[in-house]
């Protein structure tokens, strides 16, 4: 059985945000290898859709960095839609 997805869940105030990480293959010049994406929910809806995952200080998907990536991706989120 292969690990597919790993999720991190956590609840600020009145808000629960999601941190979806998704292995899937991808083809680099003829040859598999093995990617990952991530996907960022608020309050079960998309928030932000990670292809990769953003520079964070930790390599492994873990709960430290799904919080990074929340603040990642809200920075990004205010950026785009000027808020």
């Amino acid at each position: 059985m292969e690990h597919t997805k790993s999720s991190f869940y956590f609840t600020s105030k009145n808000d629960n945000w999601q941190v979806d990480y998704t292995y899937y293959i991808k083809n680099y010049y003829g040859q598999d290898h093995s990617a990952l994406k991530v996907a960022v929910y608020l309050n079960n809806e998309l928030y932000w859709d990670f292809d990769g995952i953003p520079n964070t200080r930790t390599d492994n998907p873990t709960k430290s960095q799904a919080k990074e990536i929340i603040t990642d991706a809200r920075k990004l989120y205010k950026e785009n839609y000027k808020i």
